[in-house]
């Protein structure tokens, strides 16, 4: 593992692209037909065209290791130092802090309906909470925002 992410030709093994924006390691990838996405060490989420290999955002507000994320079409949620952040993909900004009073997020999973979260509070060492929420309510205000955005 190295600071970039590398795509390839399933067909020919032929290395396409090397994308190296990332000053860290990265950790975490996600891929959809229309966005890759890329979260990395250096506290950095980057949105990338899966076709050209050209970075489209770059999402900066964590101060640590981006632990998890998850993504779709409309939203990208992070979770790093304590706190999970809803990104807009289409224009890079942060739109929320979600959650921000935990020891740990480990993990996230979002669909049309809900996000889930593992997190750590305290000093607990093995046992995980999964708390989850709905996200319509959250997803209506973010149609607000990104309409008056756009």
């Amino acid at each position: 593992m190295d600071n970039t992410v590398r795509l390839w030709d399933l067909r020919t093994g032929s290395c396409l692209k090397v994308l190296g924006e990332h000053s860290s390691l990265v950790g975490l990838l996600g891929l959809s037909p229309n966005r890759l996405v890329s979260a990395a060490a250096d506290s950095t989420l980057r949105i990338w065209d899966p076709l050209d290999g050209i970075s489209k955002q770059e999402l900066r507000g964590h101060l640590g290791a981006i632990t998890c994320f998850s993504h779709d079409q409309f939203r990208v949620i992070s979770g790093a130092d304590r706190t999970l952040k809803l990104w807009n993909p289409s224009n890079g900004e942060l739109v929320r802090d979600l959650l921000n009073s935990f020891s740990a997020v480990w993990q996230v999973g979002i669909n049309e309906r809900y996000c889930i979260v593992a997190v750590q509070r305290g000093n607990e060492k093995v046992r995980k909470r999964i708390r989850t929420w709905k996200v319509s309510v959250i997803v209506l205000k973010i149609n607000v925002i990104f309409n008056n955005n756009s």
